[in-house]
């Protein structure tokens, strides 16, 4: 053999070579095509007999190459690659798409192999310099057409952008999933149907208090934690989605917590399927809906107790839409109006039923309300089918729509037909009690002024008498003093003395009626002119007890000037007379302003709400029992004899008596041989 037939038979060798390569890397490009979507050519498939590598080796290449033993080993690798490419595609056609192309990694490391041995076959043939080892008549390398060549390349770009775009999806889809199963307050699940194993998060153990992980990544852990009673229904509805090809499932059930409690849950999944639609992987996430369930079971035992009590009170619910004027209205409702229980109702049937007098007034109720954004109110009477008069009144709120704008009217109405009897029969009485009240006053007042005329008379008859006494037991005292003896005279200074006390007595009687009538007109009474009227009244008194008297600035009140200079002069008096022995009376009367509730009175709960004047009266004499403090305002009531401290019983009397008159309180405190205190709460 020559040099130039032997350099000829070396470059179809190498072209046989390269040729079987490159049918190689085209057979291994169509089957990760097929993996990942693009094409499904049955190239992979065929019997390794059938393939175009496996026509090469079997038509020429052991026949003249086999004694090489590389060879032999290629045949091999080469059967193991179509079986291990039929299994992958068999995987990838039942939905395992993941496992098939993580085995597609596996089988290229047993391709690349084959390219190794093609190489090295290849290279020792081309060391063999023995010309009679190849025979040119049995080289007849396949072809390797243009069209295969642009197919591998173009299969390449296309394979290497779609992985590149799958990792890169798959990469965001996984972050951002891990992201909202971060955020969420619900416990995310992954469920990977084709190993049957699955994933949680964190949220997991906050919600229902097991560690995180305790759920492990088998089913069974979430199967056994739904109630017995939900269980069934929950795993059939998931495997009904699945296996009808559907995306959305969603549940409600009871799921067991790890104090062993349940809790009402709300679970939701999304199916994710292969291209060739085969079901892989459910994500979800579970909600605690306990507390809203319950809010949901109280809100439907609110609306049935609402529905008793507008049963109960005969209460009829309406809807009134403003658009249409259409009203839908309750069987109450309706039974309110006299309408029939199928009748139909809007805004100008109802017009048609109310009296025409009332008509305006519900008109303008409705604008009103609607113009006002307040709630509705109307009475109008309506004319049920039997001829009579029926009073109705209805409440509502308006609707508005997220302009704002007024769309609906929703309330209930009541007929209130028999209150109105009542109020009606109500006010005729009050008519008459009032005729009478007001005869009833017109009597009492003129009863007042024949009581003001007797009670005038009466002193003024009773004082004649007593000056008389007087008169005669002075005559006759002075004409026979020298004849009388020492027990004698004892006798007639008793009389005069108990003479002068009913004087004082009827006095003091004349005060008190006239106080116990209210007085009809009021007026601006400055109480500082009072206390210095009253200073000068008592002059010699106070001179003579060498008396102190401070006050400070003290208010101007509505009242009758004459009753509260009678009430400030017994307080004073009294202050000055039942002065302790050794001590000269001294007398402070302070004034502030108080609310009812923050005063030391027992006050009713309106006038706990009013400002007063609270005004004390404080002395440093004898005082009295605090067991006392009440009774001393009776007529007439003395705790001392009258040879000790003079007087009538009257003065505490008249001042309680004046104070109420102005809507006023008054109480006294004390202790024996500590003072006495007088306080007056009087309105501002």
């Amino acid at each position: 053999m020559t040099m130039e037939s032997a350099e000829k038979i070396v470059d179809k060798v190498k072209l046989d070579f390269t040729q079987a390569k490159a049918k190689h890397l085209l057979f291994k490009s169509k089957l990760k095509s097929m993996l990942y979507g693009m094409e499904m050519e049955e190239t992979p498939l065929i019997s390794h007999y059938e393939c175009a590598v496996g026509k090469w080796i079997y038509g020429h290449a052991l026949n003249d190459f086999g004694h090489i033993p590389e060879m032999h080993e290629l045949e091999k690798v080469h059967s193991d690659i179509h079986l291990s490419a039929r299994k992958l595609i068999a995987l990838y056609k039942s939905g395992n798409i993941e496992e098939a192309r993580k085995g597609l990694e596996e089988m290229e490391l047993i391709a690349d192999h084959l390219i190794g041995l093609l190489s090295t076959v290849e290279l020792k043939v081309q060391e063999n310099t023995s010309p009679v080892s190849f025979q040119e008549t049995n080289l007849q390398p396949f072809e390797v057409n243009m069209q295969e060549l642009q197919d591998l390349q173009r299969l390449n770009q296309d394979l290497d952008k779609r992985i590149r775009e799958q990792s890169k999806e798959i990469y965001e889809a996984k972050e951002r999933f891990e992201l909202v199963a971060k955020a969420t307050h619900d416990a995310v699940w992954d469920w990977n149907l084709l190993t049957n194993k699955i994933w949680w998060n964190e949220n997991y153990k906050e919600l229902f208090g097991y560690p995180y992980g305790d759920m492990g990544e088998r089913l069974e852990t979430w199967r056994n934690s739904i109630h017995p009673e939900d269980r069934e229904k929950v795993i059939q509805g998931i495997q009904k989605i699945i296996d009808q090809g559907e995306k959305q499932w969603a549940a409600e059930y009871r799921f067991r917590k790890a104090d062993g409690t349940y809790s009402i849950v709300y679970d939701r999944g999304y199916v994710l399927h292969h291209e060739n639609n085969k079901p892989f992987r459910m994500v979800g996430s579970l909600s605690d809906i306990t507390e809203r369930k319950k809010s949901e079971l109280e809100l439907a035992a609110t609306n049935r107790r609402l529905q008793l009590a507008l049963d109960a009170g005969k209460l009829g619910s309406y809807e009134l839409d403003l658009n249409s004027g259409i009203i839908e209205c309750s069987t109450q409702c309706k039974s309110n109006l006299g309408l029939s229980l199928d009748a139909t109702l809007d805004l100008k049937g109802l017009y048609n039923i109310i009296l025409p007098e009332d008509r305006k007034g519900v008109e303008d109720a409705i604008q009103h309300a609607i113009s006002n954004d307040t709630d509705y109110s109307a009475e109008y009477r309506v004319v049920w089918p039997d001829g009579s008069i029926q009073w109705i009144y209805a409440s509502g709120l308006v609707i508005r729509n997220t302009e704002r704008l007024a769309v609906q009217i929703g309330g209930v109405t009541v007929n209130i037909s028999k209150q109105k009897l009542f109020e009606q029969e109500l006010s005729n009485e009050v008519k008459e009690r009032t005729r009478e009240l007001a005869q009833a006053n017109k009597e009492l007042s003129r009863s007042n002024v024949n009581l003001e005329e007797f009670a005038y008379a009466a002193s003024h008859d009773m004082k004649e008498p007593i000056r008389k006494i007087h008169f005669f037991a002075d005559l006759i005292k002075s004409r026979l003093k020298d004849k009388f003896s020492k027990e004698e005279i004892s006798y007639f200074e008793r009389m005069e003395a108990a003479a002068k006390r009913m004087g004082y007595l009827i006095d003091d009687l004349l005060s008190y009626s006239q106080v116990s009538i209210r007085p009809r007109q009021l007026e601006l009474v400055d109480l500082n002119e009072i206390m210095n009227e009253v200073i000068t009244d008592l002059e010699l008194e106070i001179e003579e007890k060498k008396a102190t008297i401070h006050f400070h600035q003290l208010p101007v009140i509505q009242g009758h000037h004459r009753q509260i200079q009678q009430a400030f002069q017994n307080l004073i008096s009294n202050a000055v007379k039942f002065q302790k022995p050794g001590c000269s009376p001294g007398i402070i009367i302070s004034c502030k302003e108080t609310l009812g509730n923050h005063s030391s009175f027992h006050l009713s709960k309106e006038a706990q709400q009013k400002n007063f004047y609270q005004i004390a009266i404080q002395d440093n004499g004898i005082g009295f029992d605090p067991l006392e403090s009440e009774r001393i305002f009776n007529v007439f009531t003395r705790l001392h004899g009258n040879s000790a401290y003079k007087g009538t019983g009257v003065g505490l009397s008249i001042v309680r008596k004046v104070v109420e008159n102005h809507g006023g309180y008054v109480m006294g405190k004390s202790e024996l041989g500590k003072g006495a205190a007088f306080i007056l709460l009087l309105p501002k």
